[in-house]
């Protein structure tokens, strides 16, 4: 069905919140597991949103509300694994 006809947004598959959130948690396992990286991954939000696939904008709200959880922190160019244990949980 092309883009803009009747019809067309409500047969687009549509990610969940949860859906989301597992999609970023895998990310951030993978980056790291780079030799060298440890618990701190040198990578932006924007770096995550295209790995996933999902927006900046989604990004930014999940790794925020992780943060709040105390599952990582975050800085400008990197994020701080702190919980990786609850990460791995989240990942499904």
């Amino acid at each position: 069905m092309p883009r803009g006809s009747p019809g067309w947004a409500l047969r687009q598959p549509t990610r969940t919140r949860r859906n989301r959130r597992e999609l970023v948690a895998p990310a951030c396992q993978d980056l790291a597991a780079f030799p060298g990286s440890s618990r701190r991954i040198p990578v932006t939000r924007k770096d995550i949103a295209e790995m996933t696939g999902v927006t900046y904008f989604t990004v930014s709200r999940v790794l925020s509300g992780w943060q709040k959880r105390g599952i990582v922190r975050l800085g400008r160019t990197r994020i701080v694994l702190v919980e990786e244990r609850r990460l791995v949980q989240i990942s499904g």
